[in-house]
């Protein structure tokens, strides 16, 4: 989900076509959507005369974190293809940023996940839904 002035101006959830071993490796390929579609609206930002700045990309998983900071592969991560390093290499030129953000304050779970009653009320606050109470005629 991208927020632009306090409304949100994208959000998606897709099923990944890729098979995932680990936790890790499913953030990582889905970190390559979310950069393709940070680069598409930091273009369109910068064709409405916005200035240029690396898009902020939250992420809860620290393993998937270090695996767009560590260049390096592993025997661990030779599964990975190459296409999904993209995420490195734009984090590296400076047009996204991804930073820790711990799971309960992830908004975007709203969107995949069942919510339990504390984490539904602050989906709901941090997609600005609100109830009108109606008044008794």
């Amino acid at each position: 989900m991208f927020s632009w002035i306090g409304g949100f101006i994208s959000w998606t959830s897709k099923l990944q076509h890729a098979v995932s071993s680990f936790t890790a490796d499913s953030e990582y390929i889905a970190g390559v959507a979310t950069t393709l579609e940070a680069l598409w609206l930091r273009k369109l930002m910068a064709d409405l005369g916005e200035p240029i700045t690396p898009v902020p990309i939250a992420e809860d998983g620290q393993a998937c974190l270090a695996l767009i900071a560590n260049p390096k592969g592993t025997g661990r991560t030779k599964h990975i293809d190459v296409c999904h390093h993209l995420v490195r290499e734009r984090t590296e030129m400076g047009e996204v940023r991804f930073y820790y953000t711990p799971g309960v304050e992830v908004v975007a779970d709203g969107l995949t996940n069942a919510l339990p009653g504390p984490a539904s009320a602050n989906f709901k606050n941090g997609v600005g839904m609100v109830f009108l109470v109606q008044s008794p005629k």
